[in-house]
């Protein structure tokens, strides 16, 4: 008998909507107490960034804990210094009327303003001159100007950053108590994976999804572990499924989720634990599985990778958010222009990959290569659509809001060309990337005309084109001439 005698084939339960799927998990997880998990540890603030704190942080201390002196110079009482012009100083003697401190001293008793050293000057070796008269409290530091203890320094919940630790550290504190990160563990699964570095044959696949699934939570602030690929083979799955569910707090089966006669984890979630959701009416991704084993959170994900980095983001990260017991980080997000019309199926919410350009004052977005194999489209992409299950796409020229995955700031120094690729575009984007000015260069291929067309509308900076007049045997005149009548167009070749 072979091992997937006892394992029956499993379609897809049902394409049920996205935030009923997302629902429906969640209360799952709450229902079995998966996130009530709330393990902590106290370690040193210099290596709490990114970490989570655990609980409401307050200072120990005042900032500065005494009044102190911010400049190098004299303490004074301020009354000693009015009248002081530069045609009639007046002479301070050390002791009674100043004392010398440096930056950082406390004020001595009796004094309340300090003056820098640059703006006296020395009379004798107990007596300075003086010409300006100044303000109480001047170059002076007020004990808690900075903090008063105890002050709140981070909220519960808190993402520690770089930033915080100045304020930690002045506050007193050494240390800082956070949650310690769940441990997702992933198990690639497939008879045809071979590993990265290795040159597949017919039939092989590099198994990468790992890879970067393991840097994407860990950047959500998760320890990431990688098991060996498992075979498609049901028994082989159930046992590794077993042997990782006892030191991990969330297992992701990569690959296996679909309907294929080698697709088997649906089955094997169901026969060791619970499977919730298999299913999603989302594009990419829409055979995940969403179940627990033992308690924890079992996530089956798609094998091709753009399905597995949108159901990583849509199932995934909120779970990891709500083991650090932290708000996820909402990212920057663009209105911008569709420079092309796009299709979509109804009954799907789809998120479409795009890359976005700055032109003449709107930015433009247009769609990387669709496919959810496609691994080149995730890399380039600046952000990410979402068309609602309810629309059949979106009209060029809509406005749409794009959830950004790169920095506003490269966005901003982007130049699009759009049309016609060529291999020396890619060259030049290269060059221009490690040039002063740091623009970057994307392409948009929609063909000639639909380069000329873009620049006409004014969703593009360049339009590639290499269309022949067969009469004139010149290239791009007479289409320019064409297609852009009213425009003043330069031509290079």
């Amino acid at each position: 008998m072979s091992p997937q005698a006892d394992f029956e084939r499993n379609y897809f339960l049902k394409d049920i909507p996205l935030q009923i799927a997302q629902d429906k998990y969640q209360n799952h997880l709450l229902d079995i107490g998966a996130l009530l998990k709330k393990e902590t540890e106290i370690i040193s603030i210099k290596d709490s960034v990114g970490r989570v704190s655990s609980q409401a942080v307050f200072a120990k201390i005042s900032s500065p804990h005494v009044t102190t002196s911010a400049m190098d110079g004299v303490a004074i009482k301020y009354e000693s210094s009015l009248g002081a012009t530069e045609t009639r100083p007046i002479k301070l003697i050390e002791g009674s009327a100043f004392l010398w401190v440096d930056t950082g001293d406390p004020v001595p008793e009796g004094f309340d303003s300090v003056i820098m050293i640059e703006d006296l000057e020395k009379y004798s070796a107990n007596e300075i001159i003086i010409r300006n008269p100044v303000a109480p409290y001047q170059h002076v530091r007020k004990i808690a100007e900075d903090i008063a203890a105890p002050e709140l320094l981070l909220q519960q919940g808190a993402i520690i950053r770089s930033l915080d630790l100045a304020c930690l550290g002045a506050a007193g504190l050494s240390d800082v108590k956070v949650n310690i990160p769940p441990k997702v563990c992933f198990i690639p699964t497939g008879t045809e994976l071979v590993k990265i570095g290795e040159t597949p044959g017919p039939g092989q696949i590099i198994e990468f999804n790992s890879i970067f699934l393991s840097a994407l939570v860990e950047d959500w602030g998760a320890e990431a572990s990688v098991r060996n690929p498992v075979s498609d083979d049901p028994t082989l799955l159930e046992q590794a499924l077993l042997h990782s569910i006892i030191d991990c707090d969330i297992l992701v089966v990569i690959a296996g989720s679909s309907a294929g006669s080698e697709d088997f984890t649906s089955s094997v979630m169901a026969k060791l634990g619970e499977v919730i959701v298999h299913g999603v009416a989302i594009r990419p991704g829409h055979p995940v599985i969403l179940g627990s084993v033992s308690g924890k959170p079992v996530i089956g994900m798609p094998g091709y990778p753009s399905s597995a980095l949108t159901t990583a983001e849509l199932f995934l990260k909120p779970i990891i958010y709500g083991f650090l017991k932290s708000n996820e980080i909402v990212p920057d997000q663009i209105k911008s222009v569709m420079g092309k019309k796009v299709a979509s199926p109804l009954g799907e919410e789809e998120f479409l990959r795009v890359v976005v350009a700055p032109v003449n004052g709107d930015y433009i977005a247009n769609p990387t290569t669709r496919g959810a194999a496609m691994t080149l489209s995730i890399s380039k992409s600046d952000g990410v659509i979402k068309i609602p299950a309810n629309s059949e796409g979106i009209e060029e020229g809509s406005t749409v809001l794009v959830t950004l995955n790169r920095q506003r700031s490269e966005v901003n120094k982007t130049l699009l060309i759009s049309g016609s690729h060529d291999i020396a575009l890619d060259i030049l984007a290269s060059e221009l990337t490690f040039a002063e000015s740091g623009v970057r260069l994307i392409s948009s291929s929609v063909g000639s005309v639909g380069g000329l067309l873009a620049l006409s509308k004014g969703y593009a900076h360049i339009a590639g084109s290499h269309l022949l007049d067969e009469e004139t045997g010149e290239y791009n005149f007479s289409a320019v001439k064409r297609h852009m009548p009213n425009e003043k167009v330069r031509i290079y070749d």
